[in-house]
């Protein structure tokens, strides 16, 4: 969204939901070097919903201050092992140019 003579609003939003398919229930991992591991993960699935809101208000003759933030939010499910969840936050303020 663009404001005249104040700034700017991006919004980033994604969703992914990714599927492992193999997994190593029946396997014995003592045995097996795991430099030389070829994994695909445990068999489940995960969903990540990420979050990217940005603000940019002009200040004057070309400069910008500009606010981000990022929100990451993770679940997977996972069929031998215990599902897991994440969330993570980050937040970002710096300076543009625009000539």
């Amino acid at each position: 969204m663009e404001m005249r003579h104040f700034g700017r609003f991006i919004l980033h939003a994604g969703f992914y939901h990714l599927f492992t398919w193999k997994g190593y229930e029946q396997k014995d991992l003592t045995t097996v070097n795991p430099l030389y591991l070829n994994s695909q993960g445990d068999r489940g699935s995960a969903r990540m919903l990420v979050i990217n809101p940005i603000i940019e208000m002009d200040l004057r003759e070309g400069w910008s201050l500009v606010a981000a933030a990022s929100y990451f939010s993770r679940k997977s499910k996972y069929k031998y092992e215990s599902d897991v969840s994440a969330d993570t936050f980050e937040g970002r303020l710096g300076l543009t140019y625009h000539f």
